[in-house]
């Protein structure tokens, strides 16, 4: 698809509601999860598969129960970014880079994290290759050229890599050919799709019932924003949109309630069984602490964990690591960052409310009345047995906020947002005098 069909990369606007649509089932447990992203590069200093295992437990115990490794295959050497090299500029799709360890290493992974109920998933780089891949050589026809005869790409600063063909059909079938063998014969849960929007859409939909015969609980991440790819192939889509509101939030662009009406009204515009991924930082952008500020992001992760979707933790933002990994050299994460241990506590905090309220990942979601929409983000989530209701200060200034909320209980659980900490209330929570960036979670005994 023309980026210039875009109203920001990856971001399609469509004018018609697919509300009425289910679009593809989704295993039973994904809407529960969480995704952890690792940087082999920057997870350890080792670098490889081995010591990702080694510390299964302690992601285990922080409640995470989806890896996501970026991509692990061989790099190319042809206009190579950087010392080490892009990862995305992928070599060798079926090889695992060296550096990393050997096909057992990485079989060893996966299966432990299996034992203790985590699904790993690997970024899949389908739209292009690196400059000097594998395949180029025997088949220089699977490979975008331009009018005068020269390898291209479709992003003009993706220097180092080239854009697949997708009108043969021997490509088709080499890329199908990789994914069939990473599920069957690696054992991978799914794949995050690297700018799945630029690869056709039947392809997609065409692998994907072809791997569901293989392991009916496969599932697939674009990093796309687009309704039409629940129809037919993808269980989760990107929700670029919410990181640039929350942004906007913060620096006081955008009114707080904004955050509020977006998902709301995406939930009207995208099919049932959509899940959208939504997050504070990924490797395509600033740290979480270092954009949203060390005693202001606590909000907007609560807003990301409590709304519908799939909540994203990125290698590190645990900790509050502020450094931008970058993607061309290894940069290990400082996992014994000042203040680790609170940030990691409060994770592992919003982590649990999910688990012990389900509300928080299949309940429906409105917008809660009240009359400060410029600091406060109000919703509530309703499922048949729980009643939650989430109220967010994203303003530097204190706020004084009047709710209406459509419930009659008056036993209470709050949970204050900056430490976690829970008080019962014997009232109904109507009127709140919120602290700069501090919230309450209300959910109805």
């Amino acid at each position: 698809m023309p980026i210039s069909t875009l109203d920001n990369f990856g971001i399609i606007k469509r004018t018609r509601s697919y509300s009425d649509t289910p679009g593809i089932a989704s295993p039973s447990w994904l809407s529960s999860s969480v995704v952890y992203e690792i940087n082999p590069r920057a997870f350890s200093n080792e670098a490889t598969f081995t010591a990702i295992t080694k510390r299964l437990p302690e992601l285990a115990d922080l409640g995470v129960n989806i890896l996501w490794l970026m991509p692990i295959h061989t790099i190319g050497t042809k206009k190579r970014k950087g010392p080490l090299g892009s990862p995305y500029a992928v070599r060798d799709h079926m090889r695992i880079h060296p550096d990393l360890g050997r096909k057992e290493h990485f079989k060893t992974l996966v299966a432990e994290a299996h034992q203790r109920g985590m699904r790993i998933i690997i970024d899949l780089v389908s739209n292009h290759g690196a400059q000097d891949h594998s395949e180029l050589q025997d088949h220089p026809d699977w490979f975008q050229k331009d009018e005068s005869g020269e390898f291209t790409r479709q992003i003009p600063g993706w220097s180092d890599v080239i854009d697949f063909n997708y009108e043969n059909p021997k490509m088709v079938q080499y890329m199908k050919d990789v994914m069939i063998y990473w599920i069957k014969e690696m054992g991978v849960d799914g794949f995050r799709c690297d700018v799945a929007g630029l690869v056709p859409e039947s392809f997609w939909s065409d692998i994907h019932n072809q791997l569901t015969t293989i392991n009916p609980e496969f599932f697939m991440i674009a990093e796309w924003e687009d309704p039409e790819l629940h129809l037919q192939s993808f269980n989760v889509t990107y929700d670029w949109s919410l990181y640039h509101i929350m942004s906007k939030i913060y620096t006081q662009e955008a009114d707080a309630q904004s955050a509020i009406e977006h998902i709301c009204n995406s939930q009207k515009d995208y099919p049932a069984n959509a899940l959208r991924f939504r997050f504070l930082e990924n490797h395509d952008h600033a740290r979480a602490v270092y954009k949203f500020g060390v005693h202001s992001f606590r909000p907007f992760a609560a807003l990301v964990f409590t709304s519908p979707g799939m909540p994203l933790i990125n290698n590190g933002q645990e900790v509050g690591e502020t450094k931008y990994i970058s993607l061309f050299d290894q940069s290990p994460i400082n996992w014994k960052i000042r203040g680790a241990n609170s940030v990691k506590s409060f994770y592992k905090s919003l982590i649990h409310l999910r688990k012990q309220y389900p509300v928080f990942t299949n309940g429906a979601i409105d917008a809660l009345p009240h009359n400060n929409s410029r600091q406060i983000a109000a919703f509530y989530r309703q499922s048949e047995n729980h009643f939650a209701c989430i109220v967010l200060n994203l303003s530097d200034t204190p706020a004084n906020v009047e709710l209406t909320i459509p419930h009659e209980s008056n036993q209470w659980i709050s949970y204050n947002v900056t430490s976690m900490k829970d008080t019962e209330l014997d009232i109904k929570p109507s009127s709140l005098s919120l602290e700069p960036f501090h919230g309450q979670i209300f959910i109805a005994r």
